[in-house]
């Protein structure tokens, strides 16, 4: 990617070139940088936005609430106890599996509103990437959808590696709207707050994700 020249006093080291994709897909050639760029995370953050990937957040603030008020318990709590339904966490109380059982009609619709969000966050990455690190910038959402499948999964790993890269203990999290395990979402209250953040038409602070 052509950019202006910054007066480093050390310079960081050129960018590497890795092979992604074979025979199959086609294989393209992208520069490493170790780190995601600022603007494929905007980007990427923007294509997920216009494709409506805050669906999950907000049906799982609008069942939390409901939940509260029906069941008695704090809406954090039950925004938790949602959200675990949803992607699938072991249950680990009788109590929680009530809850789960209970509203599980409810469940099952954000469970595929989070699939539908894996499907546009592969998308977004991809088309994010695509036009940073091959320089194509008028590539879009459309594109990326005529892709190889394969080729994309490849991009969409070289992505998500670089992502982690950023960040070798989380991962650059100001990325997505929910978190991509489980084990990521255990702050309930934090992801609460972002839910809370996109009903009100706010932008979430990155750090609860």
């Amino acid at each position: 990617m052509k950019s202006k020249k910054l007066p480093f006093l050390s310079a960081p080291p050129e960018a590497r070139k890795r092979k992604v994709g074979d025979k199959t897909t086609g294989i393209l050639e992208l520069p490493v940088w170790s780190s995601l760029l600022i603007g494929e995370i905007l980007e990427t953050e923007e294509l997920m936005a216009e494709n409506n990937a805050n669906a999950p957040l907000v049906l799982l603030a609008q069942l939390a609430e409901r939940v509260s008020l029906e069941e008695k318990i704090t809406i954090v709590e039950a925004f938790s106890v949602m959200e675990d339904a949803a992607v699938g966490v072991a249950t680990e109380s009788e109590r929680t599996a009530e809850l789960k059982a209970r509203y599980i009609k409810e469940i099952t619709e954000i469970s595929d509103a989070l699939n539908n969000n894996g499907r546009v966050r592969l998308l977004a990455s991809v088309t994010s990437l695509i036009r940073h690190r091959l320089d194509r910038p008028d590539w879009g959402i459309e594109d990326t959808k005529r892709l190889n499948g394969g080729l994309a999964n490849a991009l969409h790993l070289f992505y998500e590696e670089e992502r982690v890269s950023g960040n070798p203990e989380k991962g650059d999290d100001s990325v997505g709207l929910l978190p991509i395990t489980a084990e990521d979402g255990r702050n309930g209250a934090l992801t609460f707050m972002a839910a809370i953040s996109v009903m009100m038409g706010v932008a979430p602070p990155a750090h609860a994700f």
